[in-house]
């Protein structure tokens, strides 16, 4: 089994999960609140208003809503990206190489698999 660079708590109390649909974000971002009782947000939830098969919100709400979700005390700074992709997208990759805080990469459903394992996550 291949084991994650980083631990768990390596990550810090503030994890920003980046990847295509259908990737497993919202499943791993649900694991990770669970396992260590931080507070889950969603932008898709903040950005498209319920009920409406995503339709954008106005801007200023948005900024409105996130702003009011990043004052929570966990999320004093941004400081660390988890990145999980399926593909080879050279955005991602760029975007990914150009982060200077602690990161990690999980580029497979194997490597997903030891996150889970290692860290001890439940689906």
């Amino acid at each position: 089994m291949v084991m994650p660079a980083l631990s768990l708590a390596e990550l810090g109390p503030r994890i920003c999960i980046l990847g295509p649909s259908n990737s497993g974000k919202s499943t791993l971002a649900h694991a990770i609140a669970q396992k260590t009782s931080l507070p889950l947000v969603h932008l898709d939830q903040l950005y498209h208003l319920p009920n409406t098969h995503w339709q954008a919100r106005s801007e200023a709400e948005f900024l409105q809503l996130h702003q009011a979700a990043v004052a929570e005390p966990n999320w004093e700074m941004f400081r660390y990206l988890l990145l999980y992709t399926r593909s080879k997208q050279p955005r991602n990759r760029e975007m990914f190489a150009s982060w200077q805080q602690p990161k990690l990469l999980l580029s497979s459903a194997a490597e997903l698999q030891a996150c889970y394992q290692a860290w001890g996550l439940t689906r």
